[in-house]
């Protein structure tokens, strides 16, 4: 009897000892609403990947951080979002076809960070239209063109604007 429990003490501790596979990529999968082309793209470090949408308006990818940079960009027609997925991420992506920004949203391990790339794209939209309108027009040349004391007051206020977003989209982190 107790031969059996230090056989079962050393197999615990050898059991125990073994390292465990690190996993070194994230999952991300997608549903399209209202889809009309057959692929996606998926771009990341100079790397340019096509994916096969089904006639569901699914579809499904491994995506491999390089060097640390978890930052991908996944492009559906004219439409272009960024995704940020850390190795063991498991992200559900949905969106219209008809109105992908107002309709993207991401789910699993993972969404918030993505929910909050997602937010802080509109931030930005609604500020570089604030800008415009107190600049005169769209364009760097318009913006760089305004004295500093305004220039700086308009690049804070969308900088404050963006960062208020950190508290209010959950699972940020």
């Amino acid at each position: 009897m107790r031969q059996i429990i230090i056989l079962c003490i050393v197999v615990m501790g050898v059991i125990s000892c073994q390292k465990k596979r690190d996993i070194d990529y994230a999952i991300v999968k997608g549903v399209i609403k209202n889809h009309s082309d057959v692929t996606t793209t998926i771009m990341h470090n100079g790397e340019t990947r096509e994916l096969s949408i089904d006639e569901t308006g699914m579809f499904t990818d491994t995506l491999r951080s390089s060097e640390g940079y978890n930052y991908h960009s996944l492009s559906y027609g004219d439409d272009q979002i960024v995704i940020y997925a850390e190795p063991g991420d498991d992200l559900t992506m949905k969106f219209d076809a008809n109105d992908f920004l107002n309709t993207i949203g991401y789910s699993g391990v993972g969404a918030g960070n993505n929910n909050y790339l997602v937010e802080k794209k509109k931030v930005e939209i609604r500020q570089d239209s604030i800008i415009a309108s107190k600049v005169g027009g769209n364009g760097y040349d318009k913006l760089y063109s305004v004295e500093e004391e305004m220039f700086l007051t308009l690049q804070s206020d969308k900088r404050n604007t963006i960062r208020e977003l950190l508290g209010e989209v959950p699972g940020v982190g």
